[in-house]
Formats: C-alpha cells, sequence, structure tokens
C-alpha cells in the first residue's frame, strides 16, 4: 500500500473508525443507564417499602400509644415500689428503736420479749446488716401470728437463724430464739438523710 492510496481510502477508513467508535459508546452508554436504572429501580423499590412501613405505623399508632401509656403507668408504680422499698432501709440503726418496733409487735401478738441482744455489724458489698438475737415466749400459735406479724417493722431485716423450744410442761409457754437481721446504709439510699 502506496502512501497515495493510504490518503484515498483514509476519509474511508476515519468514517468507519467514527462509527464504530460511536457504536461503542453507545453500547457503553447503554450499558451505564442500564446499571442507574437497576440502581433507581431498586431505591424506588425500597422508599415504597418504608412508605408502607410508615403508613403501618401511622396506623398502629394508637396500639403504640395505649401500650406506651400502659408501660409509662408500669413503670411509675415500679419506681414508687422501689422508693418504698428504699424508704424501708434506714441510713444507721438505731439499737432502741429496733427494740421498740419488735416489742410492739410481740406485745400485740401476746407474745413475751425476753432478751434483745445486739450482735454483729456486717458490711456486705452494697449495704451492711445489723445482727439482733430475740429471745421470746409464747403459745405457738402466738409466736406463729408474731412472724405473720413481722412485715409490719418499718425496716428490712432477714431472718437468720431460728430455733423453736416445745414447752417444759404440759400447756407451757414454747420459746423461740431467732436472729433479726436489719438492712441498713444501702448503697442507692446514701447521701439521704434518714
Amino acid at each position: 500500500m502506496t502512501i497515495e492510496s493510504w490518503i484515498a481510502n483514509t476519509p474511508v477508513r476515519n468514517e468507519r473508525l467514527f462509527h464504530g467508535g460511536m457504536g461503542l459508546l453507545m453500547v457503553l452508554f447503554i450499558a451505564i443507564c442500564f446499571a442507574f436504572h437497576h440502581g433507581v429501580k431498586q431505591s424506588v423499590t425500597s422508599i415504597g417499602n418504608e412508605r408502607m412501613q410508615c403508613i403501618e405505623l401511622c396506623g398502629s399508632e394508637p396500639d403504640i400509644r395505649k401500650a406506651f401509656d400502659e408501660l409509662s403507668q408500669k413503670n411509675q408504680k415500679i419506681q414508687a415500689d422501689l422508693d418504698e422499698l428504699l424508704n424501708t432501709i434506714p441510713k444507721r440503726v438505731i439499737d432502741s428503736e429496733i427494740l421498740s418496733q419488735v416489742r410492739k409487735v410481740a406485745h400485740s401478738r401476746h407474745c413475751s420479749l425476753i432478751d434483745f441482744r445486739p450482735g454483729k455489724t456486717q458490711k456486705h458489698n452494697d449495704f451492711q446488716t445489723r445482727t439482733f438475737g430475740l429471745h421470746l415466749e409464747g403459745e405457738f400459735r402466738d409466736i406463729f401470728q408474731f412472724f405473720e406479724s413481722l412485715p409490719q417493722l418499718p425496716f428490712a431485716y432477714q431472718i437468720g437463724q431460728l430455733k423453736i423450744f416445745e414447752p417444759s410442761v404440759q400447756g407451757g409457754a414454747c420459746r423461740l430464739d431467732v436472729d433479726l437481721n436489719v438492712l441498713f446504709d444501702h448503697a442507692w439510699t446514701r447521701g439521704v438523710a434518714k
């Protein structure tokens, strides 16, 4: 091929190259448009699904509001119960107050408080306990009622070691030795004077 034939065929060749390049650009453009269309279609579908969820949520708003109100009321009740419980935990234990309260419950149940022994104070992680040894006498029924009445005590406690002795004579009084562990100085009540 000579230069003259090449120059003579150049416009045809250039035209072919131009049409081939344009065809390639069109294929590339169509591929890009298809990918873009696919992405837009997924976005539109996603937005449609989110719209349906929003419509469902708006439709169930009264139910959600009702459930929220019920949970708020339950939370307030639980908070009130917790506050009431924390109010039964003193900052410190005063032996004479414990004695007075226990004696009042014992006498209301026809039991005699024979001995009251303040014991050790024990530290736990979040609170402390003080043990009080109690020695009571009374009929078995009265001692049972004494235990039923213990929740009237205005402080948090735990029953420790417990011994009940039969009457030494027929129809006599039963004896009860019990350790009453009084809870105080709880971490959640610190800083609140009681």
